[in-house]
């Protein structure tokens, strides 16, 4: 089964340990699934919300980091760090819960290196930022060096996959326990099944043993055993009228023969037994 990272954790409170998380080594961080949808996210950094996001030349410079990291992902690797055109790093690491890739966690945005002015200055000219504020967000960033990543993501990756496993494991006992309840409701049906059947066949066999030829019931049932035994029952009822009307047939023809025997005896030469018999035993006695 595939699950998604929402159906294993508690998303509000899972946001409280990010929160906390992030403020404590002050940097911005996002778990987001495979479909783009940002599951939980703190400190989003102020250059990229109200500026480089909002503008739709520097949005598809984001957006083309966000797709590249993904790529990296996608394609297996454990960590990818990548300079986005913006001027700023982006990192990732997958989230694998029972084997399966469910979610990306994120990092950023940071500077590797104090960032260089005047790049930035030219930016908040190019695309019309106001230069004071947007230089005010950029000193809010934080300087993070690139031996530092892995661990600071590694603690991300292994904190979502953490809480991953602990849901993923309720949700196999809740599988667990209604796979038994299907089992339990399986075998009610089956025995509901049995007893209704060989009630059938009890009724029918009743009916034969009294002398009723004429039985028939459906053969249907969720059971094997159940549809042979009425098969059974069936061919039995057939049997037992095919012999009823046989022995009246005999009875009949042996009537006829005595009848005949009488005629030939009071000198009745021409007394002969009609019809054909399906009783081997008369048709002997018509050429006696």
């Amino acid at each position: 089964m595939k699950y998604r990272l929402t159906d294993l954790f508690d998303i509000q409170e899972t946001q409280k340990l990010l929160d906390s998380f992030c403020d404590l080594v002050g940097i911005a961080a996002a778990i987001i699934d495979l479909d783009g949808q940002v599951l939980l996210g703190s400190r989003w950094q102020t250059i990229c919300t109200e500026f480089h996001r909002k503008h739709p030349l520097t949005r598809e410079k984001c957006i083309e980091s966000d797709t590249q990291l993904a790529n990296d992902l996608s394609q297996g690797k454990g960590f990818s760090v990548y300079l986005c055109k913006n001027g700023l790093t982006d990192a990732a690491s997958p989230i694998m819960v029972g084997g399966q890739h469910v979610a990306n966690a994120f990092m950023g945005q940071f500077l590797l290196t104090p960032p260089n002015r005047d790049f930035f200055r030219y930016q908040a000219t190019e695309y019309g930022f106001p230069e004071t504020a947007y230089l005010n967000a950029l000193d809010a960033l934080p300087v993070v060096p690139k031996d530092k990543l892995p661990a600071i993501l590694g603690f991300l990756t292994n904190f979502a996959e953490m809480v991953g496993r602990m849901g993923l494991k309720q949700i196999k006992e809740l599988e667990t326990e209604g796979a038994l309840r299907e089992s339990e409701q399986k075998f009610r049906h089956l025995s509901k099944s049995l007893t209704l059947g060989l009630t059938e066949v009890l009724d029918a066999l009743t009916e034969i043993s009294s002398g009723n030829p004429e039985v028939e019931i459906p053969e249907t049932s969720d059971i094997d055993l159940i549809s042979e035994l009425k098969h059974a029952v069936n061919v039995t009822a057939h049997s037992l009228g095919d012999i009823v009307e046989l022995s009246h047939e005999f009875a009949m023809g042996l009537a006829e023969h005595f009848d005949t025997l009488a005629r030939v005896s009071k000198g009745d030469l021409s007394a002969r037994v009609s019809g054909v018999s399906q009783v081997e035993l008369l048709e002997l006695l018509k050429h006696m």
